[in-house]
């Protein structure tokens, strides 16, 4: 009896966990669902006391290790969705930048066109008497709208691409989860990047810190000059859009300006050389105060 229903009760809390854990999203609170669980076999193991029946620390254990290595499977698979939807967008802006472009292109030679043609009409009204000088006039007034229209065209879709060009690029570190030294370089042009930073913290111990952060009017091609610059010090050698580099801040920071001045598209460069890590350095003073305090082993 003791036999079986012990083999119910490991069905039950399997069921339990496995349901939580299926229902896993790279944006769930792991530390809420973890003390769900964790309240769940204490629960059954008080009812299966009384006929001398538990499930050990070592099983919860195990069950605590499935839930967070799903929960990083599940934030992996958020950034590399992120990283395709990139990918995507990125060959959507070519496109769309190509197209503005064009646009742009086109409407600047009606300008030039129309100019051409204004100037040579004003020539003409100079030579023109009468009803003829009027005629030109209207001619003149159409002729000016027209320059302004294609004007307005150009510097609208020279505003787009420009837009569409611009992005955010940040350089961020995590001291407790990856060690000195380690950053990641990630571009974002939704304008909300502390979201990103938030669901990147989820799946490590302690939350990101950002060091670096500015405007690109190229994105896209700043983030490849950057890895370019530090394609030799990725962490991830099969897949570099990862984007973690072994290197320092210092070197990091030069490179950024060397890729200003050189191309004069960086804006509003913001920089945090210290990282806080305030809750990896309060948990390794609480540890160091633990240890300190501690009494010895007694000694027969």
């Amino acid at each position: 009896m003791a036999t079986n229903f012990l083999k119910l009760v490991l069905t039950v809390f399997n069921n339990e966990c496995d349901t939580r854990i299926s229902r896993l999203k790279y944006s769930s609170n792991v530390d809420s669902i973890e003390a769900k669980i964790e309240k769940y076999f204490e629960r059954l193991n008080k009812n299966a006391k009384v006929i001398h029946c538990e499930i050990t620390q070592q099983y919860l254990e195990l069950k605590r290790r499935q839930l967070h290595l799903q929960y990083q499977r599940e934030v992996e698979k958020y950034e590399d969705s992120e990283r395709e939807k990139a990918l995507r967008e990125e060959a959507k802006d070519r496109r769309k930048v190509a197209k503005l472009e064009k646009e742009a292109e086109e409407a600047e030679e009606r300008e030039n066109r129309f100019q051409q043609d204004l100037a040579n009409t004003l020539k003409e009204q100079e030579l023109s008497y009468g009803l003829e000088k009027e005629k030109l006039e209207v001619q003149i007034q159409q002729l000016r709208q027209e320059i302004d229209k294609a004007k307005g065209e150009k510097d609208k879709a020279n505003a787009q691409a420009a837009l569409t060009k611009a992005g955010y690029i940040y350089v961020v570190s995590n001291l407790g989860s990856l060690g000195r030294n380690i950053y990641r370089i990630w571009m974002t042009k939704s304008g909300e990047p502390d979201k990103t930073i938030d669901i990147m913290s989820r799946a490590v111990p302690f939350p990101f810190d950002v060091h670096l952060k500015f405007i690109s009017e190229e994105a896209t091609d700043t983030m490849n000059r950057l890895k370019a610059a530090f394609s030799d010090k990725a962490i991830n050698k099969v897949n570099e859009q990862r984007g973690f580099f072994n290197a320092s801040l210092d070197e990091i920071i030069q490179v950024v300006k060397n890729i200003k001045d050189d191309t004069g598209v960086i804006k509003n460069v913001h920089v945090d050389k210290a990282p806080s890590s305030y809750e990896y350095r309060l948990t390794q003073a609480m540890d160091r105060n633990n240890q300190s305090t501690s009494l010895p082993d007694a000694k027969l």
